[in-house]
């Protein structure tokens, strides 16, 4: 007589073969979620990197369009608007009141903003000669305005030539 396998052995053969696509589902689940979070993070990123740290980029490393004395930047200073611009003054008053702002005023009126880099704008005493690294925002007489600005040092890579 032959022997007859149990029922419950019957049912576990067809379940054996539903199981084994298990682990590939799951993987494919996985790919897709971290692609998912892949691209996610390139469009949060790439936004920034091309355009939202534009302007600290050119802070940083950008070389000027212009170099001005204090004293000739009302005349020759309204082409430059908006550009990145370096000044050579001597620092007429500093103002670090304001929480936002960092001010410092240099020969001729000319307001530079250190937004919040009031240790950086309290560094260099009143009468010192500094050079100044900033985006020209206004260039009127008496309202010539550089923001944001930092200071900076003229080195061999970069000569300072004034227009």
């Amino acid at each position: 007589m032959k022997s007859v396998a149990p029922d419950s052995a019957l049912m576990i053969l067809p379940l054996r073969g539903m199981l084994a696509g298990w682990p590939s589902a799951l993987t494919m689940q996985k790919e897709k979620t971290m692609r998912k979070r892949f691209l996610l993070l390139m469009a949060l990123t790439l936004p920034c990197l091309v355009g939202g740290c534009g302007v600290a980029w050119q802070m940083d490393y950008g070389y000027p369009a212009a170099q001005f004395l204090q004293e000739g930047i009302g005349e020759k200073g309204k082409p430059y608007i908006g550009k990145l611009i370096e000044i050579k003054g001597t620092v007429t008053s500093i103002d670090v009141s304001d929480p936002k702002a960092a001010w410092v005023v240099l020969g001729d009126g000319i307001r530079c903003n250190f937004e919040g880099f009031r240790a950086m704008a309290e560094d260099q005493p009143v009468g010192t000669e500094v050079y100044v690294h900033g985006f020209l925002k206004s260039c009127a007489k008496g309202a010539i305005l550089i923001e944001p600005a930092l200071y900076c040092t003229p080195d061999a890579a970069r000569p300072f030539r004034p227009r």
